[in-house]
């Protein structure tokens, strides 16, 4: 087992980062967590949280922020599940939400989970193009590699 933060990441979970697998939500907390501490007025929101404030809004408490990173899973029952990862982006400073979908499908998901998040702003939903991905297994990737682009000060292109 590996601690860092407040994630725990097991040998299964480490199994994961091998070519061809699916990212769970753990190593995508463990991402967060990870490059959290370098931002400020960044609120990366963790994928168990985003879920449960999709499910029940406004449940979770936030911390304000400018720009609130959003892991979306496209999983639509109350169990453990989905099989796609994209991630909504709330600009505050802009009043936007850009949902960035490396395989261009959970749409969907992302309008749920925007209605979810509109209690932190009324912006509307863009969905800009961003680059696809070319197998069924790195939309965790993605969402790692489009995290760091906005970070970066890349901006999505409408």
């Amino acid at each position: 087992m590996l601690l860092y933060g407040d994630v725990q990441l097991y040998q299964e979970d480490l199994k994961l980062l091998k070519p061809g697998q699916w990212l769970n939500d753990t190593i995508i907390e463990f991402y967060f967590e990870l490059i959290e501490k370098q931002y400020d007025r960044i609120c990366f929101v963790r994928p168990a949280i985003a879920y449960l404030l999709k499910e029940v809004p406004e449940s979770v408490p936030l911390p304000e922020s400018d720009l609130y990173l959003i892991p979306v899973n496209d999983n639509t029952g109350n169990r453990v599940g989905g099989s796609h990862w994209s991630l909504l982006v709330l600009d505050k400073t802009h009043n936007k939400f850009y949902h960035l979908d490396s395989m261009n499908s959970n749409h969907r998901a992302a309008a749920s989970y925007w209605k979810a998040f509109s209690f932190l702003s009324k912006g509307d939903l863009m969905h800009p193009s961003v680059p696809q991905q070319q197998n069924g297994s790195d939309c965790g990737v993605h969402i790692s590699g489009n995290s760091n682009g906005i970070l970066n000060g890349m901006t999505p292109r409408l």
